[in-house]
């Protein structure tokens, strides 16, 4: 037998399913490819996802009916991400993804309507475009038409169920209290907020605690995708608490640095936390997928992405000797990187700004090109810029006050040895990778075991699941000249930040 942790993304969706002894049988991993309509404007076609999602469980199925049918499958979702639905499922509009920044008139509405510090004592979130709340709201005022066909807003992790063969959809308190529409003390939808958005809660799925059984997958696509028509659908959770809970970071004062398309540095609390400093600092208190635990965030939009727009349009060549080596690209792309500081500042926001200014009016910039700089020198600099901005967040965090202690890497960013050691250098402090770094999966797929009863406890399954860190200690010489580049870094971030208006 197996269970199955499957991970959506904002570029990507994944799966794993695990054996009874937590060993990891088959993964499997399709990209797709977010749509970018205009200026701010990033979305997604539900519809591509879920083709991607049943090509994907296709493959564990494959890999996994003959000797170890699947028993369960839980979800580990982006963020954030609204999705409006005439129905459960037919969409009628894409996606709206969590850095597009369109809904700013509409976070500010609800911020001068409701209060910023009221909306955070109730729902952990700094009022935020970002948030899925705004979206619903811009929708309402923009696309009337819309908004008239739509009976349903759902997240991608009550979207997937749905699409597997829940009647009722269903949502993880984890990624209800993403939304800005969730009271993250009552575990129930905040009735006045909906309101002002115009909605009642019939438009949302029903909250529920992480690890749950809530039915079972569709006869139908049972048969589709090839897995067994009794399998369990269990509530997962947001996929920086499902990556948190894989990488083992449950107990306060633990990290997780997450580096996908964003980079989310999770910290782990034993009950709710609603200090102003946080809501100044434009840090969030949601529930972690472990039970009676919050998470914090903080957040680099377009770290990931940010590697990845210098990919798609500097490493055409590396690209070809990726195909030809059947190397990873981006290795093949540090490696051409020095070793040595660049002489570049370069601010990655290219889709406005995380924690701590959350400005979605922010833009990327560089300063300190010359005749002799070439494009690895930007790549490299995109990196340094990224881990600068990480740095930002930790220091401000231990500044009010957050304990942190040791530093785990997870996701894509996590299998680059060049980075990771780049971190340990510029945050001057330990940094751990895991040897299998498709966390928010696991973490998913121990919720599914957890939830049918394999592992008799979260712990237990961590446990079973976990694999051998890599530690990466940082060079005190390096860390001296980057420790001189932060501070120039930071003048140069505050002096161009008039420029966003």
């Amino acid at each position: 037998m197996s269970i199955v942790g499957l991970d959506l993304g904002t570029t990507a969706c994944k799966a794993v399913a695990v054996n009874d002894d937590g060993e990891i049988i088959s993964k499997s991993m399709l990209e797709y490819t977010p749509v970018k309509t205009q200026s701010g404007y990033i979305e997604l076609n539900p519809e591509s996802v879920w083709d991607s999602v049943k090509k994907v469980l296709t493959k564990i199925s494959e890999d996994t009916h003959k000797k170890d049918p699947v028993e369960a499958i839980s979800i580990s979702a982006m963020g954030d991400t609204v999705s409006p639905f005439d129905g459960n499922t037919e969409s009628t509009y894409n996606s709206i993804l969590s850095f597009d920044t369109r809904s700013t008139v509409e976070a500010d509405f609800l911020e001068n309507l409701l209060g910023k510090e009221w909306i955070f004592k109730i729902t952990g979130m700094p009022v935020h475009p970002s948030y899925s709340a705004s979206k619903i709201l811009w929708i309402k005022r923009n696309l009337p038409n819309v908004f008239k066909k739509t009976t349903k807003f759902l997240c991608y992790e009550d979207y997937i169920f749905t699409k597997l063969g829940l009647e009722k959809p269903a949502i993880s308190y984890s990624c209800a209290g993403r939304t800005m529409l969730f009271d993250i003390q009552k575990k129930k939808w905040n009735e006045k907020i909906l309101s002002a958005c115009g909605i009642s809660n019939n438009y949302l799925a029903t909250p529920q605690p992480s690890g749950k059984k809530i039915g079972k997958i569709n006869g139908d696509v049972a048969k589709e995708i090839g897995f067994p028509k009794n399998t369990t659908l269990v509530i997962g959770g947001h996929d920086q608490a499902c990556g948190a809970l894989g990488g083992g970071v449950i107990k306060e004062g633990s990290v997780l640095d997450a580096t996908g398309t964003v980079e989310c540095l999770v910290v782990v609390f034993d009950h709710a936390l609603f200090d102003n400093n946080m809501l100044e600092a434009d840090l969030c208190c949601y529930p972690h997928c472990y039970p009676g635990k919050y998470c914090s965030i903080g957040i680099v939009y377009t770290s990931g992405a940010a590697f990845r727009w210098f990919r798609d349009k500097f490493g055409f060549q590396d690209c070809l000797e990726a195909d030809k080596t059947n190397k990873d690209v981006y290795d093949i792309i540090t490696s051409k990187f020095s070793y040595e500081p660049t002489n570049i500042l370069l601010i990655p926001h290219l889709s406005g700004s995380g924690t701590p200014s959350m400005n979605p009016k922010a833009k990327g910039s560089m300063f300190g090109i010359t005749l002799s700089t070439d494009k690895y020198d930007i790549g490299k600099a995109i990196l340094e810029g990224n881990t600068f901005e990480l740095k930002l967040n930790i220091d401000i965090m231990e500044s009010i006050g957050i304990s942190i202690n040791e530093i785990k890497c997870i996701g894509g960013g996590a299998r680059s040895d060049f980075w990771l050691q780049l971190k340990a250098d510029i945050l001057g402090r330990k940094v751990i990778a895991s040897e299998f770094v498709d966390a928010p999966a696991v973490g998913a797929a121990i919720l599914a075991g957890y939830g049918i009863g394999i592992f008799s406890s979260l712990e237990e399954g961590i446990e079973a699941t976990s694999t051998p860190n890599k530690i990466y200690t940082p060079n005190a010489k390096k860390g001296e000249v980057y420790k001189t580049k932060y501070e120039e870094y930071m003048k140069f971030r505050e002096r161009i930040s008039s420029l966003y208006q």
